[in-house]
């Protein structure tokens, strides 16, 4: 959290995998903007060659479209302005951290992403959050 804070930006983040296996990626999407109508993600890392993803992960802090909230600090004066939201047709992949982050991208904001710092993610599945759910 210093080593964030240090860098003195409104928004930063630090890196986490998502997903299971093989299928498991960092979850950062470049400075291209997605296309949130039809839920496209081709600006993920995970559609990167490996040598693209490793020199973009180099340690500096850079520009990014959406980095997810697992690890995003927010200056208050950003949440004064935003407000999370969920598209009512519960879009898959689509989450309130992609509608911030496009919002965020809409009014000129910078999402930065500090490329040197990784968080563990605890991955679970959707099957898994709907059995609690029920349980309820």
């Amino acid at each position: 959290i210093e080593r964030l804070l240090a860098e003195d930006k409104k928004i930063i983040g630090a890196i986490y995998h998502i997903g299971f296996g093989e299928e498991r990626f960092p979850l950062i999407q470049g400075i291209e903007k997605i296309n949130l109508v039809d839920g496209t993600f081709n600006t993920y890392a995970r559609n990167l060659t490996w040598h693209e993803l490793n020199k973009f992960l180099d340690g500096t802090v850079k520009p990014c479209y959406h980095s997810g909230i697992g690890c995003l600090l927010i200056h208050k004066s950003i949440f004064n302005r935003f407000k999370f939201r969920i598209d009512n047709q519960q879009r898959i992949g689509v989450h309130a951290d992609s509608w911030f982050a496009a919002d965020l991208w809409n009014a000129g904001e910078i999402n930065w992403i500090h490329t040197g710092i990784f968080c563990e993610h605890k991955n679970i599945g959707w099957d898994l959050i709907k059995a609690t759910r029920n349980r309820a």
